[in-house]
This record gives structure tokens, sequence and C-alpha cells, in this order.
């Protein structure tokens, strides 16, 4: 059997297929379709509600903390209209990690909302 292969001429190079060493790896199992995945579930309904309202108590202690910075930063300048040019840097980002916040806080309320219903139609 012959090989060819290309060098960095470009011309293709015959090789005599015995001489061209193949590393074999010792690998138990090495056929990928050779055992089935196994699946493991992510959480079961009950631990997953648990950790959802633990996440959430800290986002919401979170949203009050930031919250409450905008206010003091709002107080500071002396500029609570965020159309004003002079509306501080600071307050701006707060607002948008005080808006981001609460997207994610309603998203996992959603998602705590539906664990709720999958305990109740389990019970």
């Amino acid at each position: 059997m012959t090989v060819f292969l290309r060098v960095a001429t470009g011309k293709p190079l015959a090789m005599d297929a015995s001489t061209v060493r193949h590393k074999t790896l010792d690998v138990p199992n090495s056929d990928i379709r050779s055992t089935p995945m196994n699946m493991q579930p992510h959480f079961d309904t009950t631990r997953e509600i648990i950790v959802i309202r633990k996440i959430l108590a800290d986002l919401v202690r979170t949203l009050q903390l930031i919250e409450s910075d905008i206010e003091a930063e709002e107080k500071r300048a002396g500029i609570s209209d965020q159309a004003d040019a002079k509306y501080p840097m600071l307050a701006r980002s707060l607002i948008e990690r005080r808006d981001n916040l609460r997207m994610t806080i309603a998203g996992l309320e959603g998602r705590l909302i539906q664990q709720h219903e999958q305990v109740l139609t389990a019970a």
C-alpha cells in the first residue's frame, strides 16, 4: 500500500505504508459508540426550588443595595433627572445593573412558579 503525503512544496510524496508508523493509544473502550451515555437529572424539583429561593433572596438584597446607591449618587450630584447631561455616570451604570437584575429576578420567579406547579402535579 502506498501513502501520499504533501510536503511544503505542494508536490505529493509517495511513501510505503509499512514505513508510516501510527501511535496506538491504549485506551479501554476507545470506540465512542461502545457504551451509552449516563444521563443524570440536573436537580430534583424540591432542591431546585430551595436553590432558586436562595438566589432570589440574594438578588433582591443586591437590588436594594443598588437602588440605595443610585439614590445616594443622585443626592451627591444634586441631579435626579436622567435626561440631564450632567447626570452621574455611576448612577447610569447602576441603573443598567438594576434593570438587568430585575429581568433576572423576573425570570427566576417564573422558573419558581413552574417548579411549584410541577411539585403540585406530582403530588
